[in-house]
């Protein structure tokens, strides 16, 4: 029963984390996206949105996937008594495949070199995570870590 608390905690935490850090650190992300719908690519203002697109995009992908992934594996390792990494990266899946599900162009998908870079900016919430709850959960177990 411990486990499935955890696992919605986590799950729930993952996208509470991921939504109060963008709308810290991305707060016109929505008319960003407005923007973007409604600007003809051959447009003077598609250049300028494009630019903020891919800094939003780099802000996403190395700083708040990763800090959600940390997040989520701190509350794991210190709440979770086994197996802490198997289940702060099964409460990282559902944002993930809601993502991935969401992106109906697949557009890194036309390449190797694209599927390889997806997989990539993808993994670091999913390392962060595993690393953060082995390591919690050292700390906070420590004799149960010795035994395992």
């Amino acid at each position: 029963m411990r486990t499935v608390a955890v696992f919605v905690g986590g799950v729930a935490l993952s996208f509470l984390v991921t939504a109060m850090l963008v709308g810290a650190l991305m707060p016109h992300y929505g008319e960003l996206i407005v923007a973007l719908f409604n600007t003809p690519p051959n447009s003077p203002k598609w250049h300028d949105l494009w630019i903020q697109w891919q800094h939003f995009t780099r802000i996403g992908v190395y700083v708040i996937g990763p800090l959600t992934g940390l997040a989520v594996g701190i509350f794991v390792g210190m709440a979770q008594r086994n197996r802490p990494v198997p289940l702060a990266l099964c409460c990282l899946a559902p944002e993930f495949l809601l993502g991935f599900l969401g992106d109906r162009a697949k557009n890194w998908s036309n390449s190797i070199s694209g599927i390889l870079f997806y997989v990539l900016d993808q993994s670091y919430p999913f390392v962060a995570a595993a690393i953060a709850a082995y390591l919690l959960h050292r700390l906070a177990h420590p004799h149960q870590a010795s035994t395992e």
